[in-house]
């Protein structure tokens, strides 16, 4: 049980602040693919981000505004349901998700941290930008593709990292102001307003 959300809050930020440390420096340039080191640094912190924000919302120390909060996620349908996706074959996407024709779309909190706890797939995205101090393109990491053992028959989730971070910097934010318990329909309402 959470009673104090500011040390939770305070993690969270902290992890937040050496994860941009961490992508702003991380150069991907020429290399083939993602490290594991750094696919495992990226996995952690969105696997402890979200298992922070979804304690801290199962202690009701989150606003009921905040948990209506969506996040912008780009939907890849599957398909080739004839073969089962398994530890095998799970890095094979191009052929169990249709990526050349994504949908605009979203995430709930809840359905977010869900799927990020639960991931069956999670794969780091990289593209190439131009570094702002060398003035040099440098790849760098922009995103992660992610699936959970529940939905990875249906659906392939592209969420940016600068989308993420800022779903994080509002939960860190985020302090309930309002309390109330609404007898008729037993439910209680945080609100910051």
């Amino acid at each position: 049980m959470i009673y104090d959300s500011y040390v939770w809050k305070k993690e969270l930020k902290k992890e937040l602040n050496n994860f941009r440390k961490f992508v702003a420096k991380t150069d991907l340039s020429g290399l083939p693919g993602i490290p594991d080191d750094i696919n495992l640094k990226v996995e952690k912190f969105f696997f402890v981000s979200a298992f922070i924000i979804r304690k801290l919302n199962e202690a009701k120390k989150l606003s009921d505004e905040l948990n209506a909060t969506t996040i912008p996620a780009i939907h890849f349908k599957r398909k080739n349901k004839e073969t089962e996706i398994n530890f095998l074959n799970n890095h094979r996407l191009e052929e169990f998700y249709n990526l050349e024709n994504g949908s605009e779309g979203s995430l709930g909190l809840t359905a977010l941290c869900n799927t990020l706890i639960h991931s069956y797939i999670f794969k780091v995205v990289k593209d190439a930008s131009r570094d702002e101090e060398s003035a040099q393109e440098k790849e760098k990491i922009i995103g992660i593709l992610v699936t959970s053992d529940y939905s990875k028959d249906k659906v392939l989730y592209y969420i940016k990292v600068k989308d993420f971070h800022s779903i994080l910097q509002e939960t860190i934010n985020d302090y309930i102001s309002f309390t109330s318990w609404e007898r008729v329909r037993g439910i209680v309402i945080n609100s910051r307003k």
